[in-house]
C-alpha cells in the first residue's frame, strides 16, 4: 500500500480534526505521567473533577467487569510538553477508592478509551489499533460490543486493527480485511468463512 494523489482522506474531503487514533501507547503514555509526577495533589487542584453519570458507569462496569460505585476523571491540559489532554481517573468500589496509579493497563486502557469514544462528536473516524491489549476476553467482547452502540448512535466510523477473533466475532465478513504480508508482497483479503472465536 502506498500513498497516491487524489486517494488520500483529505483529498476526498475528509476534516482531519475528525479524525481521531487510539492505541494502548496514548494510555500507557498518560498513565506513567501520573505515576512520575513527584507532587501529584498540587497538580490536580488546578483541575475540576468531573464526576460520571450513572448511565456511563453502568456502561463502564460492563466494559472492565468491575462494579464501581463512582468513577471520576480530571481532563489535565495545557501541561508543559505534553501535546494532548491527560485523563486521571479515580474510581471507588466496596467502599474502597483508587486512581490511575493503582490500575493496571487494562483497566486504565478501558477508562481511557470509553473516556476518548464517549467524548467524540457526530461523524467522527476513529482509527483504533488494537484495543484488545492488556485487556480480558470478556471486556474485548464487551467493547465491540459498545463501540457497535456508539457507531449506531453517533455515526461514528471505524477502522480498527485487531488479532482478537472475539472482538471480530459479530463483525460482518464484507467489513473485515485480512492483511498479510510475505517478504515484499502485501495482500489484502475479504475473509469467506465465519472467524471463529
Amino acid at each position: 500500500c502506498s500513498n497516491q494523489d487524489g486517494e488520500r482522506l483529505t483529498d476526498k474531503g475528509w476534516d482531519l480534526e475528525k479524525v481521531q487514533y487510539l492505541d494502548c501507547i496514548a494510555s500507557s503514555a498518560a498513565q506513567n505521567y501520573i505515576v512520575n509526577q513527584a507532587n501529584i495533589e498540587e497538580l490536580l487542584e488546578q483541575y475540576e473533577e468531573y464526576e460520571f453519570p450513572a448511565d456511563e458507569v453502568k456502561e463502564i462496569n460492563y466494559l472492565i467487569g468491575k462494579q464501581y460505585q463512582h468513577c471520576f476523571v480530571r481532563e489535565l491540559s495545557e501541561i508543559d510538553g505534553q501535546d494532548s489532554t491527560i485523563p486521571y481517573f479515580c474510581v471507588e468500589v466496596d467502599g474502597a477508592k483508587y486512581d490511575s496509579k493503582d490500575m493496571g493497563y487494562g483497566e486504565h486502557f478501558l477508562l481511557y478509551l470509553f473516556w476518548r469514544i464517549t467524548n467524540v462528536e457526530k461523524d467522527t473516524l476513529l482509527i483504533i489499533e488494537e484495543p484488545e491489549t492488556y485487556i480480558s476476553i470478556s471486556s474485548q467482547i464487551h467493547f465491540a460490543n459498545y463501540l457497535g452502540k456508539q457507531m449506531a448512535q453517533k455515526g461514528v466510523k471505524v477502522i480498527l486493527t485487531t488479532h482478537s477473533p472475539y472482538i471480530l466475532s459479530n463483525i460482518r465478513n464484507e467489513n473485515i480485511r485480512i492483511v498479510s504480508r510475505m517478504g515484499n508482497i502485501a495482500s489484502i483479503i475479504t475473509p469467506t468463512e465465519n472467524i471463529p472465536a
